[in-house]
């Protein structure tokens, strides 16, 4: 399942565990449904994991903040260096819940979120 959370100029996109050809009808849905959406923070998908958040993907929606949920020391060892790049690469401040915790988005005016 994928979520789009709009309020007013803010809009959030939460990815659920989308990948490959999922991420692939993602990026034409956004583009044709989305297409001068500023996106302020993206819910990496998959926590993570290496197959998830593609270049093509993150190079669309230029996300400001992205949240990674995953258990710390985890059996998958998510998230995967390789996405850490990839949403540093197009400029994302990344909140991941095995250094922050709980992490919760407030928009206080029409577009930037307190992070906490």
């Amino acid at each position: 399942m994928v979520l789009v959370v709009q309020y007013g100029q803010f809009a959030m996109l939460l990815t659920g565990d989308v990948e490959g050809e999922g991420e692939k009808q993602l990026t034409q849905q956004l583009e044709e449904s989305y297409p001068d959406c500023t996106w302020e923070v993206l819910k990496a998908a998959h926590h993570g994991s290496k197959n998830s958040s593609t270049k093509e993907v993150l190079q669309q929606i230029q996300p400001a903040y992205a949240f990674i949920s995953a258990g710390q020391e985890n059996r998958y060892a998510h998230p995967h260096q390789e996405t850490i790049e990839r949403l540093a690469d197009v400029g994302c401040k990344i909140y991941s819940t095995q250094e922050n915790g709980a992490m919760q988005a407030c928009v206080l005016d029409a577009r930037t979120p307190v992070i906490s």
